[in-house]
């Protein structure tokens, strides 16, 4: 286990436009200013300068806190990893190393398309017809008839001499990923409730 700069794990920001603090915390800082404008009605004018001011300068004080909700502890990585998501949805990953790299790709991925990862995963192993019905079962019967039969590790240094690396550590990133939400299964995107 490796960790963050200002905590362990991987950081994974949610989908959205990365703000600073005080920006994110608007909400509440338009609310928390609303109730200080109902209260404020019962202050006299000289009080109720004082009073906004010093309940403003709390909120400023109160919002710029870090949100460290983001950050999580996974197992298997060598060191820190930074994922930053940009506005539009796609992952920036920050790694020391080749191998954190692949890993933190793996984990985002499968954080992000889930349940395609699982059509595929059935797709070449023959397991279509499980969820499907038995519309697919000729397809899973060619899937099994033409499956792999070759020297993996041969097979994986054709596409990079370090190809068994960087596809175990992505396929260790989306396992970590997959054993993090079967512990919440009410986290499963809404297509495997569906199934």
């Amino acid at each position: 286990m490796s960790s963050c700069r200002t905590c362990s794990g991987i950081f994974l920001p949610t989908p959205r436009v990365i703000l600073p603090p005080y920006l994110n915390q608007i909400n509440y800082i338009v609310l928390i200013g609303y109730a200080m404008a109902m209260l404020s009605n019962y202050l006299t004018m000289k009080q109720q300068n004082l009073s906004f001011l010093s309940i403003f300068a709390a909120i400023i004080l109160i919002s710029c806190i870090p949100d460290n909700d983001d950050q999580t502890t996974i197992a298997g990585l060598k060191e820190p990893v930074e994922i930053i998501r940009d506005e539009w949805g796609i992952n920036h990953i920050y790694a020391n190393n080749q191998h954190d790299l692949f890993f933190a790709q793996g984990y985002a991925a499968a954080k992000d398309r889930l349940f395609q990862f699982e059509i595929w995963r059935r797709q070449a192993t023959g397991t279509v017809a499980e969820i499907l019905g038995e519309r697919e079962l000729k397809r899973d019967i060619g899937t099994r008839l033409f499956k792999f039969r070759g020297d993996m590790h041969q097979e994986m240094k054709y596409y990079h001499e370090d190809g068994e690396e960087i596809i175990t550590a992505y396929t260790a990133g989306v396992n970590a990923y997959i054993d993090e939400i079967l512990a919440t299964p009410d986290q499963l995107p809404i297509e495997f409730k569906i199934l």
